[in-house]
Formats: structure tokens, sequence, C-alpha cells
């Protein structure tokens, strides 16, 4: 991905503020840039001081998972239906080295209207506590590391359905392949409907998919 920091930084920044207007997105954290170690900086959501050092350790796909990673607001945008992005970039110097990118839908099936007039957290004890029907939907997360690549671990992959399950893809996603990959499968008629998502620039990255993965079952990100 060719942009630097402060370009991500301010395209992201641009998405979410059209996702909240266009009343896709309930809310949003600001985009900003944190350095994480010598040399390397984050393009990612603002920091809250709800923020838990556990949000990374718990079970995967689990109602307490979801409902520990909003508590914390560990997210960049919280959708109209519960569902919320992360979308967070390494970079080491000039260069883009990795990636987070997660799609978590909201385990229950919420009144649309009480999450509008009402406290996400309160709706959200409402359900848990209530009996209502719980969504068997997995998080989807693509994730990248330049240096992480190793046997069952692809540099960039997809892990869905169970924290060990990592599907190789073909190379790093820009926020682009991310948005339009989320919307067109779950959410088809706000694909058809909203033209910034359909057109959000992609941007290829390196190919990072080694020749034994590529000889299995993969993702591809299309053309390099």
């Amino acid at each position: 991905m060719t942009m630097t920091a402060n370009e991500l930084r301010a395209s992201l920044q641009e998405l979410l503020r059209l996702l909240q207007f266009s009343d896709i997105a309930l809310t949003f954290r600001p985009v900003v840039i944190q350095r994480v170690s010598s040399g390397r900086r984050r393009v990612t959501w603002s920091p809250s001081l709800r923020r838990s050092p556990q949000l990374f350790h718990g079970s995967f796909a689990t109602p307490d998972e979801y409902r520990a990673w909003i508590e914390a607001e560990s997210y960049s945008a919280l959708l109209y239906d519960g569902s919320f992005l992360q979308l967070s970039y390494d970079f080491h110097g000039t260069s883009m080295v990795a990636h987070r990118l997660v799609f978590y839908p909201c385990p229950y099936e919420i009144d649309l209207g009480l999450l509008k007039e009402e406290p996400t957290l309160d709706v959200i004890d409402l359900y848990e506590g209530g009996g209502s029907t719980i969504r068997l939907a997995s998080p989807l997360r693509f994730e990248y590391d330049s240096a992480g690549q190793a046997e069952g671990h692809p540099a960039s992959h997809l892990t869905i359905n169970g924290e060990h399950c990592r599907w190789a893809v073909t190379s790093p996603l820009s926020p682009g392949h991310f948005i339009r990959f989320v919307f067109r499968h779950f959410y088809p008629s706000l694909w058809r409907n909203v033209e910034f998502i359909r057109e959000w620039p992609q941007i290829p990255g390196p190919k990072t998919i080694s020749d034994s993965e590529e000889s299995m079952l993969h993702v591809s990100c299309g053309r390099h």
C-alpha cells in the first residue's frame, strides 16, 4: 500500500465520517497515529479510558467478547445494527508492515430503533438478560504481519469461526478491499444504494502468499 501513515489516517477519518453521515454508523472513534515502538507507528481508533488489557485474550466469537470490545470502545465504527468495524495499520518508517481489519457482527437480533434511542451498553444489557435469540455469526478478522509468516501462519490471513483458522490471503488489504467485502456480502442493500462504499479505492498490496499456501484454497485480492 503506497499511502503514508498521515494520508491513511485522513482517508480513514473521512470514510468513518461518511458512514456516520449516511446513518450506517451510529458512532465512530477518531483516527489517531500512535507510536508503538521505535520507528513503528499505528494508525488506529482513538483509545478510550475504558480500555481493558484483557481484550485480546478472551474467548473468540462469544457474546462476552463482543461486549468487552463495545464496553472498551475499542472499535473504529459502531454500525446501525450493533455490529462493529476495526481498522488498524502499522507502519515502520514509510512501509506498512501490519494490519488488523475486523467485522464483528452483533450477536443479538436487536431492535434497531432502540440503538438510536438508548445507550448501546444499556441495549446490550437488555438483550443479554432477556433470553433473546443469539445469532451464530462469526467475526471476520483479516490480519497481516510482514514478519509473522510461518508454517500454518500466513503473513496475510483471514480468521473466521475459530481462533486457529488462518486462511491464507494473497496480500495485505487496503481499507477499500475490506469495506467493499463487508458491505457487498453482509449488507447487500447498502452495497447497491451507497455509492461511496462501492467506489472506495482498492490499493493493491504486495503479493505475500507463499507457493505452498497458494497451492491450497485461499483468498485472492485480485491481480498484483
